[in-house]
């Protein structure tokens, strides 16, 4: 899959800057801290580390580490916490990105970024893989939306999602906030909005393709799984410099449920109601606000976003050969 070519080992002796989210997995990491930093202690990975206290904290902290002369993030935590940790690197302007490396101790609720990555769900064997310091070189999403009259640039290194994805996001959010939290609360989210959720009309654009569609759900990805393991861009390679779409049409909501197990195969791209593509960029218009979330993390909605590609702007740390 990977045509990456900086495949050159790290050199352990810089120092690397662990980003702890404490709050990740409903507390988990918190009470899993210890353990891991004993492992990191045991290993000649030379560190610092700091625990995020509230959203967004971790862009803060790595603005400042890069001032810093930091140049290497260790994010613990799941997706949002890895997410903060990009928006973080490519929210500045001091140094380029792709002279930066970030590594994920996987302790969240869908860690799906580490399955493109064959980087196990268990923080020693992740450990593991940061000490072999095997570097990809990786591409990365920046999303672009007005709120308030601002245009806001948002960046995923995973998969972003519109309409019904993002309806799940949101929905999962409120089901978590009452203690039904993960892969269930995710699941069980899905079928809740589904029954309820209505269709939207959005005119596609990219420099090949001009296209309007009514739409249940769409997923532009960088790599190939959300949802706590679902395949939902099974098309997608996270370092050929393009963006991978899949877009379903309207489809009825019993043929989703008689489908679902294909969403974690990615065979359901095969359904007469999947459009799939590839493209440097795609822009979204609709008459009304498309809600949108990235790396598993709500953002918002707008009538007009635009997505385009950072090929290869950061270097990753993963377990592919």
């Amino acid at each position: 899959m990977s045509n990456s070519q900086d495949t050159t080992k790290k050199n352990n002796s810089q120092q690397w800057y662990v980003i702890v989210n404490p709050a990740a997995a409903s507390g988990r990491a918190k009470r899993l801290w210890n353990a891991i930093k004993q492992a990191l202690d045991a290993t000649s990975i030379d560190y610092v580390f700091e625990f995020t206290t509230h959203k967004s904290h971790a862009v803060e902290f790595v603005q400042q580490a890069i001032k810093s002369g930091k140049r290497d993030f260790i994010a613990v935590g799941g997706d949002g916490t890895l997410n903060e940790v990009v928006n973080g690197i490519f929210s500045q302007e001091d140094i380029p990105t792709n002279e930066i490396t970030i590594a994920n101790i996987p302790i969240g609720t869908g860690n799906d970024w580490i399955k493109t990555h064959k980087i196990k769900q268990d923080y020693k064997e992740a450990i593991g893989v940061i000490k072999k310091s095997r570097i990809k070189l990786h591409d990365v999403g920046k999303l672009t939306y007005r709120s308030d009259n601002k245009l806001i640039d948002k960046y995923f290194i995973n998969v972003a999602g519109f309409g019904f994805d993002a309806a799940v996001v949101r929905k999962s959010i409120k089901l978590g906030e009452k203690g039904l939290k993960g892969k269930r609360g995710y699941i069980i989210g899905m079928l809740m909005v589904m029954m309820k959720y209505t269709e939207q009309v959005i005119r596609l654009k990219t420099s090949k393709h001009d296209m309007e569609k009514d739409v249940f759900n769409l997923n532009i990805g960088i790599c190939r799984f959300n949802g706590g393991g679902m395949m939902v861009v099974p098309h997608a390679d996270f370092d050929d410099g393009m963006l991978a779409m899949t877009l379903v049409e309207k489809i009825s909501r019993f043929k989703i449920i008689r489908k679902f197990l294909t969403l974690f195969s990615g065979t359901f791209v095969k359904l007469e109601e999947v459009v799939t593509m590839k493209s440097e960029a795609f822009s979204l218009h609709s008459e009304m606000d498309i809600e949108f979330e990235v790396d598993g993390e709500m953002i918002g909605s707008s009538k007009v976003i635009d997505i385009s590609i950072l090929p290869q702007s950061i270097r990753v740390i993963s377990n592919i050969e």
